[in-house]
């Protein structure tokens, strides 16, 4: 499969690109020359993502790609973009958690979630009506219902909880920790019916964290029950141990559980942000596929209709590249189609988004640009796809595109009428291209 060499996002260079581009600069160095590979990583851009949507993380991804090639000295090789998976473009269903990088927010993590703090106030409470009398401390046990009840409703009623749904989870794991903390104080510490209750922020963590995080909060629990045991329980110094013994053994299987859990939950992540970028990109340009480019479209149409800010559209068709199929053979026509993608890649801005919408015709939206600026972007494309040649079979073969041109508000008022228009004035250019006779 043929990749593409520049970042639809940013225009930068991939990672395997750039990683040729340093090997070839390597070998034909001096050999008393040095190199210097500078990484810049985004602080707290999970953060920005979160509280204002991915749209404002892609922008500001826009922005410093941009600052970063205004600053290279002339001999730096080009930059790249190492992608993040928790950079995306447009909205996202899921927010990242801080700990685990991992998607958050879902309704099944939610439902889980809500299942365990049930599971834990009808289980103390059932257990408080039917044997009041096993409760040594009773005002701790109606405390710890009081504290679980109050923290599930909060998390769920609060509107300014519901953007925040990485905190709402820890939130909602400490609530589960210090829950288990009273009930089992309630009760006798290490000899509480209720110990089991520390499995429910176990596994709720594995839920989100990483595996070392969820081994952390095991070594915690595992503190907080000697500290229990020793304070609490009427007991001599020389059943200490043993009570600890007996409570590790209790909460063992939990323990275990939850590392694998949190281990699967991993990979699953990985895996759904994986899909969910290959359900984004075009398979051959590794540009945005329409679907993708459709949903970011309308996002950045609403916004605009808000700010009152204009932008572009242009779509663009590869010119006779159903001639070039039948007479070169279908991989030349692949060839030439990703060769258009990176003329368009090194052509837009940093802002700018380009997507494949099948076949030979791409589209792009240009953010804020009026119709000169778009006019003027939309000539560089031409002159980059046809300046760049492309040997198939021991022939040059150059490309050229054909190009419409539409701009919001100045010519339509929606999304679509305006993709419309951009592919109606394509095919007028078409027309205008081809050969008298054709």
């Amino acid at each position: 499969m043929l990749q593409n060499s520049y970042d639809a996002a940013t225009g930068l260079l991939t990672r395997p690109a750039f990683e040729k581009r340093v090997i070839a600069a390597m070998a034909g160095a001096e050999p008393q020359a040095g190199h210097c590979v500078i990484y810049v990583d985004i602080d707290r851009l999970h953060v920005l993502n979160e509280n204002h949507g991915m749209h404002v993380g892609g922008e500001v991804i826009a922005r410093i790609a941009d600052t970063i090639r205004r600053s290279m000295a002339p001999r730096m090789l080009a930059p790249l973009r190492v992608p993040s998976p928790c950079l995306g473009q447009g909205d996202s269903k899921h927010t990242m958690d801080p700990m685990s990088r991992a998607p958050v927010g879902d309704p099944l993590t939610g439902r889980t979630l809500l299942s365990l703090e049930l599971l834990g106030i009808v289980l103390g409470a059932a257990t408080f009506a039917i044997d009041p009398l096993n409760f040594i401390r009773p005002w701790l046990a109606v405390a710890g219902l009081f504290w679980m009840i109050c923290a599930a409703l909060i998390v769920r009623i609060v509107p300014s909880f519901r953007t925040k749904q990485a905190i709402v989870h820890l939130f909602e794991i400490v609530a589960l920790f210090v829950f288990a903390v009273l009930m089992t104080a309630s009760t006798g510490a290490t000899s509480s019916p209720f110990l089991s209750f520390y499995a429910l922020p176990i596994v709720a963590s594995a839920l989100l964290w990483k595996p070392w995080h969820v081994l952390l909060l095991a070594v915690a629990v595992v503190l907080v029950t000697l500290v229990q045991s020793g304070l609490l329980d009427a007991m001599n110094d020389m059943y200490f141990l043993t009570t600890a013994a007996v409570a590790l053994n209790v909460l063992a299987p939990a323990f275990a559980a939850a590392l694998i859990l949190a281990g699967f939950r991993g990979r699953m992540g990985a895996t759904e942000l994986r899909i969910a970028e290959l359900a984004a990109t075009d398979g051959l340009t590794g540009l945005l596929n329409l679907q993708a480019f459709e949903q970011l479209m309308e996002q950045h149409h609403r916004e605009s209709e808000r700010s009152g800010h204009a932008y572009s559209l242009l779509v663009l068709g590869v010119d006779g590249l159903r001639q070039m199929n039948e007479s070169l053979g279908h991989e030349a026509g692949s060839q030439i189609i990703v060769a258009v993608a990176k003329a368009i890649g090194r052509s837009i801005r940093a802002t700018d988004r380009a997507a494949r919408m099948g076949g030979d015709v791409f589209v792009v939206l240009l953010g804020g640009a009026d119709q000169a600026t778009a006019n003027g972007i939309a000539q560089r494309i031409r002159n980059n796809v046809y300046n760049g040649t492309l040997q198939v079979e021991n022939r040059m073969v150059r490309a050229t595109v054909s190009i419409g041109v539409a701009t919001y508000p100045k010519d339509e008022q929606t999304s679509k009428a305006l993709m419309i228009q951009a592919d109606q004035r394509m095919e007028q250019d078409k027309a205008l291209r081809r050969p008298t006779g054709r």
